[in-house]
């Protein structure tokens, strides 16, 4: 009976063995199968019975043949009894070559039956092949990103960096900041926006790019102009795991446009010039009469104050307008962007324009809320979008121009400064809607205009991370909004 259940016991193990779907196996210590369960048969290409007997070396490949040498030299000298893990080529005895995961230790004492070594043998081919394609599609995708000439940038939700090419390591070696990591790209996103994919689940039209333009210093140290998408990558639950930044090399293209501002602006100075001077001859014409009024009287005490009262609210005056006109005139040229009041901005283009458009005879009424955040960019650069729509309606024949700014918030939440431009002229021509702001495109007659100037504008406002657009409104007349993002809080 007691035999009968050492058989059953043993009919069971070996029922267990053979569903195995590793291999098996006992070495003697001549390197030899004593002992390798059915599953060889599948992985080598020959049966448990046949392989008894033969090497181990004689089924690894010739590439690795040295190698299981020394660790079968080394596993004979040694007494520890932990178990090693190594991976071999091994052949088939049709000469198929597969990737074998070697388990082996000491057998357990006194279950030696002449073995030295027990183990399993596992065939990791598909597994190796994944990994190794899986490897050689990260180098392939690594020369391409290091190739790309972009900067690119992958930064995880506490922005630490996770994958930067050559191109920002470069970068932020030049830029003298080595320990800045991220910073030097990601400072430039709005940081209302960054806040926003770090703290609140995505929706679908929340993940879409953003694009921005930064100043940096490249390998030379000269300043180059980048500009830059930011990608947001969400999970499953829409928060955000990671984003991507690229950025493109803009110099050349943004010295050519800046190239294009600064010849309209020049254009537009040069048609005010007239007008100004007519502006100026006002005040002028009104200090002489105030003066010889005085001269008349010198002992009327009180006469002499109230001219010279007169006369310093002209001085006053055309100071106002000489200086407006000369931060026009001298534009933002290299000057990095810093605050600036939009209110500012929208008053000193309309006193620029307040001649030309009276003699026109269309009238201005600027609506500006005052106390409004800061906005980040250039005075005369918002003037020179600001001089352009309104010349842009002056010249449609609109009578009345309405500009009006106010705080909004969108439907993510963010602040925006909003500036509106509406007038009562004949509006846009529907077939020109939608590329009013491409290059060249323009709704004068042929020899009036350019066709740069709202795509000028458009460049403008994105530099400062706003954006520009156009509609007609219902009761007649074209509707522009300047849209731009705060810099800093309520003033």
């Amino acid at each position: 009976m007691h035999k009968m259940q050492q058989e059953a016991q043993l009919g069971r193990l070996q029922a267990l063995v053979d569903s195995v779907s590793d291999t098996l196996f006992a070495l003697d210590a001549q390197g030899r199968f004593l002992y390798a369960s059915p599953t060889v048969l599948s992985l080598l290409g020959v049966s448990s019975q046949a392989i008894v007997g033969q090497k181990f070396l004689d089924f690894v490949a010739w590439q690795d043949v040295e190698q299981a040498g020394e660790h079968a030299r080394a596993f004979s000298v040694s007494h520890s009894e932990e178990t090693r893990q190594r991976v071999f080529r091994m052949t088939t005895v049709d000469g198929l070559v597969r990737h074998v995961e070697v388990r082996y230790g000491p057998p357990f004492a006194g279950d030696a039956d002449g073995a030295v070594a027990v183990g399993v043998l596992r065939d990791v081919t598909v597994t190796f092949t994944m990994t190794q394609r899986l490897r050689d599609e990260r180098l392939r995708l690594r020369s391409i990103v290091d190739a790309s000439g972009a900067v690119i940038l992958l930064v995880d939700r506490d922005l630490n960096i996770r994958l930067a090419n050559h191109e920002f390591k470069q970068l932020r070696k030049s830029d003298g900041e080595p320990g800045e990591g991220a910073d030097i790209i990601v400072s430039g996103l709005d940081p209302a926006v960054l806040e926003r994919w770090r703290t609140e689940p995505l929706a679908k039209e929340d993940i879409r790019p953003v694009r921005f333009t930064r100043a940096l210093l490249d390998a030379e140290g000269t300043n180059r102009v980048f500009s830059i998408t930011a990608k947001p990558v969400v999970g499953p639950d829409r928060r955000l795991r990671q984003i991507v930044f690229l950025g493109v090399d803009d110099t050349e293209r943004h010295a050519a446009e800046r190239a294009l501002h600064d010849a309209d602006r020049l254009a537009t100075l040069g048609e005010m010039a007239a007008t100004v001077v007519h502006e100026l001859r006002q005040p002028l014409q009104v200090i002489v009469i105030a003066c010889e009024a005085a001269l008349e009287e010198p002992q009327d005490t009180a006469l002499v104050t109230q001219k010279l009262h007169r006369i310093d609210g002209q001085v006053g005056r055309a100071n106002h307008i000489i200086e407006d006109l000369r931060v026009f005139a001298r534009g933002a040229g290299s000057e990095q962007p810093h605050p600036f009041n939009v209110a500012d901005a929208v008053r000193g283009a309309i006193n620029l324009t307040a001649a030309a458009t009276r003699n026109a005879g269309m009238k201005i009424e600027p609506l500006l809320v005052d106390g409004l955040p800061l906005a980040l960019g250039h005075t005369a650069k918002l003037e020179q979008v600001m001089i352009n729509l309104i010349n842009n309606a002056r010249d449609a024949g609109a009578r009345t121009l309405t500009i009006s700014t106010a705080l909004s918030r969108s439907d993510d939440k963010a602040p925006r400064i909003e500036i509106s431009v509406d007038d009562d002229g004949p509006g846009i021509p529907p077939a020109v809607l939608p590329r009013l702001f491409n290059a060249f495109v323009t709704t004068k007659p042929s020899g009036k205009g350019t066709g740069l100037g709202l795509r000028i504008c458009r460049r403008i406002v994105e530099e400062m991370g706003g954006t520009i657009g156009a509609t007609n409104r219902t009761e007649g007349g074209a509707h522009f909004v300047v849209s731009l993002p705060p810099t800093c809080g309520l003033q």
